[in-house]
């Protein structure tokens, strides 16, 4: 499959990449629509402003450079992992990217986990994603799209539910 892969500062490619199969409770997607985020940006030109270190493994995912990059997408469904019940083929979802987190740091006891220092994400510091052909992703980590809601949208439904929290948090 075609991938933008992230090798260094201002050094992504497009190439071909190992396309990935689900394991259980996980899905593959047909990525459709991803956005470029302001952590994409800094990534690309400012690598060495990362809370983690891009020069070694990711202490809880083992990922490496190069890094398939895009955490704001949406797509469709194409194969179901075994276990997965409660999405299924041809569902078109908006993807929650955070897949890991340490559970023992204070953000992470407090119900914060995207404010672990650990934290690993689809399309940062996770094998896989948005910036890609396929990405396979937890059956957990999808948000089916409700009919009107076209991919498109579904690819700015991260990037919209950062904005709510702020404003909902600004009082």
């Amino acid at each position: 499959m075609k991938a933008a892969r992230f090798y260094g500062r201002e050094d992504i490619r497009i190439e071909e990449a190992a396309e990935p199969s689900p394991g259980p409770g996980q899905v593959k997607l047909r990525n459709a629509f991803a956005g470029i985020c302001g952590s994409d940006l800094h990534f690309f030109f400012y690598p060495e402003s990362l809370p983690f270190s891009l020069a070694e493994p990711h202490p809880l995912t083992g990922a490496t450079l190069p890094q398939i990059l895009g955490h704001e997408f949406s797509g469709t469904v194409v194969e179901t992992g075994e276990g997965v019940t409660d999405v299924r083929i041809g569902d078109r979802c908006a993807v929650f990217p955070l897949a890991v987190s340490c559970g023992k740091c204070a953000a992470c006891r407090r119900g914060l986990p995207f404010s672990c220092p650990l934290m690993g994400s689809l399309g940062s510091n996770v094998e896989g994603g948005g910036l890609s052909e396929f990405t396979v992703c937890d059956a957990s980590k999808v948000h089916v799209l409700p009919d009107g809601v076209d991919l498109r949208m579904g690819a700015l439904v991260e990037p919209m539910a950062v904005g709510w929290h702020a404003v909902a948090r600004s009082g």
